[in-house]
Protein backbone atom coordinates (compact mmCIF):
# COMPACT_ATOMS: atom_id res chain seq x y z
CA UNK A 1 0.00 0.00 0.00
CA UNK A 2 1.35 3.43 -0.92
CA UNK A 3 1.11 6.09 1.98
CA UNK A 4 2.38 9.70 2.30
CA UNK A 5 4.65 10.22 5.77
CA UNK A 6 2.13 12.44 7.18
CA UNK A 7 -0.54 9.40 6.29
CA UNK A 8 1.35 7.69 8.22
CA UNK A 9 1.80 10.15 11.27
CA UNK A 10 -1.58 10.43 11.09
CA UNK A 11 -2.12 6.89 11.45
CA UNK A 12 0.30 6.35 14.14
CA UNK A 13 -2.21 7.03 17.52
CA UNK A 14 -4.99 5.09 15.96
CA UNK A 15 -2.55 2.26 15.27
CA UNK A 16 -1.37 2.27 18.55
CA UNK A 17 -4.27 1.34 20.14
CA UNK A 18 -5.40 -1.08 17.80
CA UNK A 19 -2.30 -3.15 19.56
CA UNK A 20 -3.73 -3.09 22.75
CA UNK A 21 -7.06 -3.96 22.00
CA UNK A 22 -7.72 -7.64 23.58
CA UNK A 23 -9.06 -10.79 22.02
CA UNK A 24 -8.30 -9.83 18.41
CA UNK A 25 -7.90 -12.50 16.16
CA UNK A 26 -4.66 -14.04 15.74
CA UNK A 27 -4.02 -13.29 12.17
CA UNK A 28 -5.93 -9.71 12.26
CA UNK A 29 -3.11 -8.90 15.36
CA UNK A 30 -0.40 -10.45 13.18
CA UNK A 31 -1.35 -7.96 10.42
CA UNK A 32 -1.83 -4.80 12.59
CA UNK A 33 1.50 -5.50 14.38
CA UNK A 34 3.26 -6.17 11.02
CA UNK A 35 1.82 -2.66 9.83
CA UNK A 36 3.08 -0.92 13.29
CA UNK A 37 6.70 -2.36 12.31
CA UNK A 38 6.36 -1.22 9.20
CA UNK A 39 5.24 2.06 10.03
CA UNK A 40 7.49 2.35 13.04
CA UNK A 41 10.79 2.02 10.56
CA UNK A 42 9.22 4.68 7.85
CA UNK A 43 8.59 7.22 11.16
CA UNK A 44 12.38 6.75 12.32
CA UNK A 45 13.72 7.73 8.87
CA UNK A 46 11.24 10.62 8.86
CA UNK A 47 12.87 11.93 12.17
CA UNK A 48 16.05 11.67 10.98
CA UNK A 49 14.81 14.22 7.97
CA UNK A 50 13.00 16.16 10.15
CA UNK A 51 16.29 16.71 12.24
CA UNK A 52 17.95 17.29 9.57
CA UNK A 53 15.41 20.41 8.03
CA UNK A 54 16.00 22.00 12.28
CA UNK A 55 19.77 22.07 11.41
CA UNK A 56 19.26 23.57 8.19
CA UNK A 57 17.06 26.44 9.45
CA UNK A 58 19.12 27.15 12.62
CA UNK A 59 16.62 25.22 14.98
CA UNK A 60 17.24 22.99 17.82
CA UNK A 61 14.63 20.23 17.77
CA UNK A 62 12.79 19.56 21.22
CA UNK A 63 13.31 23.44 22.07
CA UNK A 64 10.60 25.75 21.74
CA UNK A 65 10.77 27.33 18.23
CA UNK A 66 9.25 31.04 17.24
CA UNK A 67 6.82 31.40 14.55
CA UNK A 68 9.22 32.73 12.45
CA UNK A 69 11.35 29.59 12.43
CA UNK A 70 7.87 27.30 12.17
CA UNK A 71 7.49 29.57 8.85
CA UNK A 72 10.56 29.18 7.86
CA UNK A 73 10.57 25.35 7.96
CA UNK A 74 6.82 24.71 6.83
CA UNK A 75 7.16 24.10 3.15
CA UNK A 76 10.68 21.82 4.28
CA UNK A 77 8.47 19.89 6.55
CA UNK A 78 5.81 19.62 3.57
CA UNK A 79 7.69 18.54 1.52
CA UNK A 80 8.75 15.55 3.61
CA UNK A 81 5.46 15.00 4.50
CA UNK A 82 4.47 14.55 1.22
CA UNK A 83 6.89 11.83 0.15
CA UNK A 84 4.98 8.78 -0.80
CA UNK A 85 6.48 5.25 0.59
CA UNK A 86 5.57 1.75 0.10
CA UNK A 87 4.30 0.41 3.20
CA UNK A 88 3.88 -3.71 2.31
CA UNK A 89 0.37 -4.72 3.80
CA UNK A 90 -3.11 -4.64 2.59
CA UNK A 91 -6.29 -2.84 4.14
CA UNK A 92 -6.84 -4.13 7.39
CA UNK A 93 -10.45 -5.32 7.95
CA UNK A 94 -12.30 -5.18 11.47
CA UNK A 95 -15.39 -6.17 12.95
CA UNK A 96 -17.10 -3.07 14.21
CA UNK A 97 -17.89 -5.52 17.26
CA UNK A 98 -14.47 -5.82 17.73
CA UNK A 99 -13.99 -5.77 21.62
CA UNK A 100 -12.62 -2.24 23.06
CA UNK A 101 -12.40 -0.34 19.67
CA UNK A 102 -14.16 2.83 19.73
CA UNK A 103 -14.46 5.75 16.77
CA UNK A 104 -11.93 8.19 17.82
CA UNK A 105 -9.45 5.24 17.97
CA UNK A 106 -9.69 5.00 14.18
CA UNK A 107 -8.46 8.72 13.23
CA UNK A 108 -6.13 9.10 10.67
CA UNK A 109 -6.70 5.21 9.86
CA UNK A 110 -9.11 5.45 6.76
CA UNK A 111 -7.61 3.52 4.01
CA UNK A 112 -5.38 1.46 6.21
CA UNK A 113 -8.20 -0.19 8.02
CA UNK A 114 -11.48 -1.11 6.97
CA UNK A 115 -14.55 -1.65 9.95
CA UNK A 116 -16.87 -4.83 8.55
CA UNK A 117 -20.55 -5.83 10.07
CA UNK A 118 -19.31 -9.64 10.38
CA UNK A 119 -17.55 -10.91 12.87
CA UNK A 120 -14.02 -11.83 11.79
CA UNK A 121 -13.36 -14.98 11.53
CA UNK A 122 -10.48 -16.04 13.68
CA UNK A 123 -8.85 -17.93 11.00
CA UNK A 124 -8.68 -14.88 8.73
Amino acid sequence: MKLTLKDILEANQGLRTLLTLKGMPIKQSWKIASLAKAMDGQLALYREELKKIFEKHGVEMGKPSTPEDNAKMEDDIGVLQDQEVEIDSKVIELSESTEGLVAGDLVGLIGIVVITDAKPDSTD
